[in-house]
């Protein structure tokens, strides 16, 4: 799991650096290929956090985010994945799809969430004993149709 979360980061940070592509379709990377949403959807996420929380780095919210256990319910997911890790290995071994349209607008929807938003303020705080246990509260609820049956 370390492995894919390291390399996962490596490509999320250099390959999705923007919100999208010029044909508006942020399920693809720079290089024009198509990305898992799971690595689509944590990046969206990573970079709000990163952007409002100074001083969380990109490599720690992502190796949590897509470790955090009960996330994928908030995308549609009822059972059987407990983590965006477990989801993310099911769409590469294509036995999990998702609704495309419904993670674009799951991304954007993300993008335009507030730094000031009391979601995005609590879904990472560093002093607390779990800092990402909110972390469910800032996905939106157009998410939950990315991965619904």
């Amino acid at each position: 799991m370390t492995r894919f979360l390291v390399s996962a980061f490596m490509v999320l940070s250099i390959g999705c650096q923007s919100a999208g592509t010029g044909t508006g379709n942020p399920l693809q990377n720079s290089a024009g290929t198509n990305s898992a949403p799971s690595e689509n959807l944590v990046a969206a996420i990573c970079r709000k956090l990163t952007v409002c929380h100074a001083g969380l780095a990109p490599g720690v919210c992502y190796s949590n985010v897509f470790g955090k256990s009960g996330l994928p319910a908030e995308f549609g997911i009822a059972s059987g994945y407990d983590t965006l890790n477990d989801v993310h290995e099911a769409e590469v071994a294509k036995t999990l799809s998702s609704d495309v349209a419904a993670a674009n607008a799951c991304v954007t929807t993300i993008d335009q969430l507030s730094c000031s938003a009391p979601e995005v303020l609590n879904a990472y705080q560093p002093s607390a004993a779990d800092p990402w246990a909110d972390l469910g509260l800032m996905i939106p609820s157009v998410c939950e149709q990315v991965y619904a049956p």
